[in-house]
Parts: C-alpha cells; sequence; structure tokens
C-alpha cells in the first residue's frame, strides 16, 4: 500500500467529520440520524474500500479532490443501512434517496451503466436453475440505481482503462455486502439457499474485477475479507442440499 495511506491516515479521514456534517446540512437532512453508533460501525466499508483503492493506486489523497466522493459514498452507505433495517422513518429515507440523487446528476455519477442485478439474474437461472418470483426480484434486485451511482463515484479518479474494472468491483462489492449483511438474515430454507449463491457470484465478481486491476489489492482484500468469503466446506453442504432437494 502506498506509503501516503497508512491506516492512521484512513482513520483521520473517517473522522472529519465537519465536511460531511456541512454535506448534510447543506441538503436540509438532519445531522443527528447520521450519528446514531449502530448505525456509525456499519457504514465506513465502503469508504475504507475507496480509501484502500485510492492508495493502491498511488493516488494522492486530499480532501480537495475526494471528499465530495468521500461523502457520496459515506451518505450512500447510510442509506442502505437504514433501507435494510428500518430504522429511520420512510420519509427521512425518501428524503436521504433524493439527496443521492441530486448529488449523482451534479458530480456525474451516471458515466458508467452495466446492470449486473440482471446479470445475476440471468446467471443464477442459467448455471443453478434458480429462478425468483417477480415479488422477490423487487424485493432484492431493485437497487441498481444507487449501485450504479456509487460504482461511478468510486471510478471517478480512475483513467479509462482502469475506470471498468473499479466499477465493476464496487457494484459486484456493494451487491455482495448486502446479500451477506441483510438478506441472509431470518431467511427461511426455500429462500436462503438462493441467496447463499447470489452471495458466491457476486464475491466471485468483486474478487476478480480487483485482481485485474491490481494484485496487490486483491491479497490485501483476501486477508480483510477473509471471514466473509464463504469457506469450500460450506459451498459444499449448499451444493449438496440443493442436490438433494
Amino acid at each position: 500500500m502506498s506509503k501516503r495511506l497508512t491506516k492512521k491516515k484512513v482513520a483521520l479521514f473517517l473522522k472529519r467529520e465537519k465536511y460531511f456534517k456541512e454535506f448534510v446540512n447543506q441538503n436540509d437532512l438532519v445531522y443527528s440520524d447520521f450519528k446514531q453508533s449502530f448505525a456509525n460501525k456499519r457504514v465506513g466499508l465502503l469508504v475504507k474500500s475507496y480509501l484502500n483503492i485510492l492508495g493502491i493506486s498511488d493516488i494522492t489523497i486530499n480532501t480537495e479532490n475526494h471528499w465530495e466522493v468521500l461523502n457520496f459514498i459515506n451518505l450512500s452507505s447510510y442509506y442502505f443501512y437504514y433501507h435494510y433495517t428500518k430504522k429511520l422513518s420512510s420519509k427521512k429515507l425518501t428524503q436521504i434517496l433524493n439527496t443521492i440523487r441530486l448529488t449523482a446528476k451534479k458530480h456525474s455519477f451516471t458515466k458508467l451503466e452495466s446492470n449486473y442485478e440482471k446479470e445475476l439474474l440471468k446467471i443464477l437461472k442459467r448455471d443453478y436453475q434458480i429462478t425468483f418470483t417477480e415479488k422477490q426480484i423487487q424485493k432484492y434486485f431493485n437497487y441498481h440505481e444507487i449501485y450504479n451511482y456509487v460504482a461511478n463515484a468510486f471510478c471517478r479518479a480512475f483513467q479509462k482503462e482502469k475506470k471498468q474494472q473499479i466499477y465493476d468491483y464496487a457494484y459486484w462489492y456493494i451487491l455482495h455486502a448486502y446479500t451477506r449483511k441483510y438478506l441472509r438474515e431470518k431467511q427461511q430454507n426455500n429462500i436462503w439457499y438462493k441467496l447463499f449463491f447470489l452471495e458466491l457470484i457476486s464475491s466471485q465478481k468483486f474478487i476478480q474485477a480487483i485482481s485485474d486491476f491490481s494484485p496487490e489489492l486483491f491479497n490485501i482484500l483476501i486477508i480483510r475479507n477473509n471471514k466473509i468469503l464463504s469457506s469450500r466446506e460450506s459451498q459444499r453442504k449448499v451444493e449438496d442440499w440443493w442436490k438433494n432437494h
């Protein structure tokens, strides 16, 4: 990792609350909604991932060039958290979503467009004969808009030949995190195995994207995300279950 991006510097970026506070206040949101400790612990993952990618790429890190992206990623992380946990009113959630849309348009976080939710559905059907009802699709595959915005924010600082790789990584990584942290909670067996394969494929995709971009970053992320990657043993058990049902 670049010497310019140490763990201490990452921590300092995450603590620079005044920039995010200004952003929240400028958009007429309630800052106290973004100070809840139970939410705060969950939303730093995307920001840390973005900073790690910049560090590996030897791109100079400074607030002038990157804070608007960091603010956007941070806000989007809160949106994901509150949307899936239902710990914020629908009115406030809509306000956050509208701010995300306006900010994405303002900073052109819309240039690349690859709908990997649709691709994932095709892979599940083709390779595993797994299909979802329309109701399930609306519930689990209805977030392309936000995935696309955040993935565009991730890749903005990179040159043409690297943009698509970082876009792919960010999109699949967010989709994977969503599946891992929320979709598998309190699910019945008839949907659990489907979500397992969803998680498995999305993890393979984001690993492939980041390994294509940088073998060094690939190794770092594998070490850091070791606990959330599915083991061969758990994969074997689910595949056996699938064959016998």
